[in-house]
């Protein structure tokens, strides 16, 4: 079966791609690719990201890139999506890499983290998981309760992540909480 590579491929290319790599300096064989240069997993990670923006231009759709500030910096894109270990760790990089981005939001579990995302100056939080997802499998889903005290606490706007379809009773009940909407990801790949 031939597809499309998607994001969990890449550490997979790039141990193909050092494979070559090894054997043409090994002398059985020539790429004239030079190893660290291309291809790498970050320049396949960077690739791919291009490609997906691409697609949203085209269309008319923002691209939010995850996790990757600098591939986000390198393709100019002015919004970023991070974990909150790796907002933290922005923050306090001296660097200032969070300069080059108009938006950004940050993934929360918790209050607390919700709080600390917000002092660390996100413009916006994912909170999540608020239903059973494939996506967690074995983890329990936190919440119309965990919803509604993250978005109580926070001082940016809180979309719900995690279960969640394009029912609309079910999208009432997170909006209700007060989130400012949804994120929904298993649901659209379905339609």
């Amino acid at each position: 079966m031939i597809r499309k590579a998607v994001p969990g491929d890449i550490p997979a290319v790039a141990a193909i791609y050092e494979r070559i790599h090894d054997r043409e300096e090994a002398g059985a064989g020539t790429t004239g690719w030079k190893r660290g240069v291309y291809p790498t997993e970050a320049t396949a990670r960077e690739a791919l990201a291009a490609d997906v923006l691409a697609i949203c231009k085209r269309h008319r759709v923002p691209c939010v890139l995850h996790s990757f500030l600098d591939v986000a910096k390198r393709l100019g894109v002015k919004q970023i999506q991070l974990p909150l270990w790796k907002l933290e760790e922005a923050a306090a990089d001296a660097n200032r890499p969070l300069d080059s981005f108009s938006r950004i939001g940050a993934s929360v579990h918790s209050v607390e983290d919700a709080r600390r995302a917000g002092q660390l100056g996100a413009s916006y939080l994912i909170a999540g998981h608020i239903f059973a997802t494939g996506c967690k499998p074995g983890i329990p889903p936190r919440g119309l309760a965990f919803l509604r005290e993250v978005c109580h606490a926070a001082s940016v706007p809180v979309y719900a992540i995690g279960g969640i379809s394009l029912d609309s009773e079910q999208m009432q009940s997170v909006l209700s909480c007060g989130a400012a909407g949804v994120c929904i990801m298993s649901g659209m790949m379905r339609l």
